[in-house]
């Protein structure tokens, strides 16, 4: 069976991203992952030149006019340096997302969609592993278990855009071997994603299965799919899931050392349910929230920057750090983190993007079985992102890209030519090209980063002082500045 070399990028996109990290680095999930979304979106590029032909899609444009509004943003950004790697990130996002778009057929969109979700169910065995007591040291985490996404609600929230497409899959499966092996991977990924304990992500979960019963509801063709299906099928989705909950039951025994101890609240799958409404059982969130709202009220226009929510924090914060050893890097609210950053107009241009995918992803699954997972996919996702920040992380949001380009393709217009395509790709090309190369600076930056804060948590000032001076930006001379004013004030107190 010959390949296309779009559905290649499909793949690779499914594979490559979720099993990027890099130990050894600060940002140890977060670049890697923005480096393989860069790779996997320039090789896109470069695919769709061979055959640069356009397809319209209703997509296209809040893809785009939200990547302005977010690139423009650097210009009301305190600090523009800050701004980089968000605006690299979705650039490469959007860029691949369009490559998918015009050189995806649906045939191969379903391949590509198999080859992520086989993906999800091996990084779920692993992550259940963890759980279990195996593999802590593994890869480098800030919270068991994770697998390779750095931190559980990560983790989780890859999971939740995933679930729908596996389930897809297994309830389209047409061999007896086809279904068992999909339902073993929607076993895998439904234990892993209740053993997490990320409440947000459940909420997102939930909201699919609501969303997923009232498509059936309302839907003939899907209700007659659902309802009348064989006896086989639901005895398979029973042992599912019981053997997510037999898993999940299990309570966490996860202390400090290979990263973040689970939250005492969260040890038992059931006072993980109950702390949703106890005392604290919001983890700081409200005071975030309460901070990114008033910012938005400073800056309801033109935002405070890309990147720049976390260097604004402070000043918001009003004696409320809710960790007074380290400072918030974002507001576990991707649309408040939106607002705040990239203003109203910005704001307005997302619901755009989340309003028109949702018609469309409605529209689809009126027609094609496979609609309600892509069309749950993105609800889940986006209800997850309500209580983290997986934008930021390529992994955690490769289901939002994947279901987009899913919903996108189901629905384009025909093949038609463009003028100027070919140049206006040769451009994309040498864009995302360069942002990948400054991503692999900052992977640079990061290598000696990190001893630097180890010998700066532990007063080795020669240390510190080496590491920075390695540091390949001149970033590294802001950073040396802070480091030393910092050890001339420990030395006064």
């Amino acid at each position: 069976m010959s390949f296309s070399p779009m559905r290649w990028v499909g793949i690779g996109a499914g594979v490559v991203v979720p099993f990027a990290f890099l130990d050894g680095i600060d940002r140890y999930a977060q670049l890697p992952q923005v480096l393989a979304l860069h790779g996997v979106a320039l090789a896109g590029l470069i695919v769709w030149l061979q055959r640069p032909v356009w397809r319209h899609s209703r997509l296209t444009a809040p893809l785009l006019v939200f990547l302005l509004i977010e690139i423009l943003s650097i210009v009301s950004a305190r600090n523009p340096v800050a701004s980089v790697l968000p605006i690299s990130t979705h650039l490469a996002g959007v860029a691949l997302t369009l490559s998918l778009l015009n050189g995806l057929s649906k045939r191969d969109f379903k391949f590509s969609a198999e080859a992520a979700c086989a993906v999800a169910g091996l990084l779920s065995v692993f992550g259940v592993l963890q759980f279990l007591g195996i593999g802590h040291h593994w890869v480098p985490t800030s919270g068991l278990p994770s697998a390779t996404f750095g931190h559980r609600n990560l983790a989780a929230a890859y999971l939740v855009g995933m679930v729908p497409l596996t389930g897809w899959l297994w309830w389209e499966a047409t061999t007896q071997k086809k279904q068992a092996a999909w339902a073993i991977g929607l076993g895998f990924e439904s234990a892993f994603l209740l053993a997490t304990r990320s409440r947000g992500a459940w909420v997102g979960v939930i909201g699919a299965v609501v969303l997923f019963i009232f498509i059936a509801l309302l839907t003939q063709h899907l209700r007659w799919r659902v309802f009348g299906a064989n006896g086989r099928r639901w005895l398979q989705l029973g042992c599912i899931l019981v053997f997510a909950a037999g898993i999940a039951s299990v309570p966490a025994k996860i202390e400090k050392g290979a990263g973040e101890a689970m939250w005492h609240g969260k040890q038992d799958l059931g006072t993980a349910v109950v702390s949703l409404t106890s005392e604290g059982g919001d983890k700081g969130r409200w005071s975030l929230w309460r901070s990114s709202l008033e910012m938005i009220a400073d800056h309801p226009v033109r935002g405070i920057g890309a990147g720049n929510w976390r260097l604004m924090f402070p000043v918001y914060a009003h004696d409320d750090m809710i960790d007074s050893r380290t400072v918030p890097f974002r507001p576990h609210n991707d649309p408040l983190w939106i607002w705040a950053e990239m203003g109203t107009l910005g704001f307005l241009v997302y619901g755009w993007l989340l309003g028109t995918a949702g018609l469309l992803g409605w529209r689809v699954a009126q027609k094609d079985f496979g609609g309600w997972a892509l069309l749950c996919g993105l609800c889940a996702v986006v209800a997850s992102s309500l209580f983290g920040f997986p934008r930021a992380f390529p992994g955690a949001w490769l289901p939002f890209y994947i279901c987009l380009a899913g919903i996108g393709i189901s629905t384009l217009a025909e093949k038609q030519t463009v003028p100027f395509l070919k140049l206006v790709l040769v451009g994309a090309i040498l864009v995302v090209g360069i942002s990948g190369w400054g991503v692999l600076r900052q992977i640079e930056f990061d290598r000696h980063l990190l001893p630097a804060r180890l010998a700066f948590a532990q007063e080795r000032w020669q240390d510190v002082h080496r590491e920075a001076c390695f540091m390949p930006t001149l970033g590294s001379m802001t950073l040396l500045w802070w480091l030393l004013s910092r050890r001339c004030s420990l030395k006064q107190v």
